[in-house]
C-alpha cells in the first residue's frame, strides 16, 4: 500500500479486516521507508522541511514555533492473529484491534483542510465502531508542519476528544513516512506495556490552534487502556 505516511497504518487495518471478515488467521503488517533525498527536496520546495539549524528547533510538532517535519527512516512491523487462533495454540495477544475505519479529506497530498473534516469522519467512525470507549491517549501524527498539526487538532476537537492526552513521537524519530503508522501503533503498545509515556520533545509553546491535553514534560507513569 503506498499512500505516504498512512502507508503502513492502513496496512494494519487492512491486514485487521481480513482477519475480522475470516479471510485469513494470521497476518504481519506494517511499512518500511529508507531516507530519500528526492522525499526531501520536494518537501523543502513546498516548504514542509524545516530548515532549523538547531536539534531543539528542528521538529517542534504542535509548537508555535513549529517550521516543519524531518525526515527519519526505519521499519515496523506487527503480527495480527485472530482470538481462534490464539486460543489453538494457547498463547495470548499483546494488545487488542477494537476497530479501524478509514476515510477521503478529498484535500491535496500534502495539505489538510483546516476543519480536519476527513480525519474526522475516520476517527468518529473507527470510535463508534469500537463500542464509543473512553480515549485515554492519542497517538498523533503529529508531523510539525502548520497546516498537518493544525488540521489534526481541529479533527480531534471536532471529535469531542481533546481531554484524552496527546502526544507525537516524530519529535523522536522524524516522519518515517511510509511506516509512521506501525511506529505510532508500536510506541503506543510499548508505552503501554511500561506504563509510561512521554511528553512530545521540543513542544514549549502550545499554538493556539493546536490547544489539546498534551503530555506534561516528563511524561506520565501509569496505566492507560485505550490508544
Amino acid at each position: 500500500i503506498q499512500n505516504t505516511g498512512v502507508s503502513s497504518m492502513q496496512a494494519v487495518g487492512e491486514a485487521y479486516k481480513a482477519i475480522k471478515s475470516g479471510e485469513v488467521d494470521i497476518a504481519i503488517a506494517g511499512g518500511v521507508q529508507e531516507y530519500s533525498l528526492w522525499t526531501g527536496l520536494n518537501l523543502a520546495a513546498q516548504q514542509l522541511y524545516s530548515r532549523a539549524i538547531k536539534v531543539e528547533d528542528s521538529c517542534r510538532p504542535f509548537d508555535l514555533r513549529r517550521q516543519g517535519t524531518v525526515l527519519g527512516e526505519g521499519s515496523g512491523l506487527l503480527i495480527l492473529e485472530s482470538d481462534l487462533s490464539l486460543e489453538r495454540r494457547r498463547k495470548k495477544g499483546f494488545a487488542l484491534i477494537r476497530s479501524y475505519a478509514g476515510s477521503n479529506n478529498c484535500h491535496r497530498l500534502t495539505s489538510y483542510p483546516s476543519s480536519g473534516s476527513g480525519l474526522t469522519k475516520a476517527m468518529n467512525r473507527c470510535w463508534q465502531l469500537a463500542g464509543k470507549p473512553k480515549i485515554d491517549i492519542i497517538i498523533s501524527n503529529g508531523s510539525g508542519t502548520r497546516n498537518a498539526d493544525s488540521s489534526e487538532c481541529a479533527a480531534i476537537r471536532a471529535c469531542q476528544l481533546e481531554q484524552a492526552l496527546t502526544q507525537s513521537i516524530k519529535s523522536f524519530t522524524g516522519h518515517t513516512m511510509a511506516a509512521a503508522g506501525a511506529y505510532n501503533l508500536i510506541a503506543g503498545l510499548l508505552q503501554q506495556e511500561h506504563k509510561f509515556y512521554t511528553h512530545t520533545l521540543h513542544l514549549k509553546t502550545p499554538d493556539p490552534h493546536c490547544e489539546l491535553n498534551h503530555l506534561p514534560l516528563g511524561g506520565v507513569h501509569e496505566r492507560l487502556n485505550f490508544l
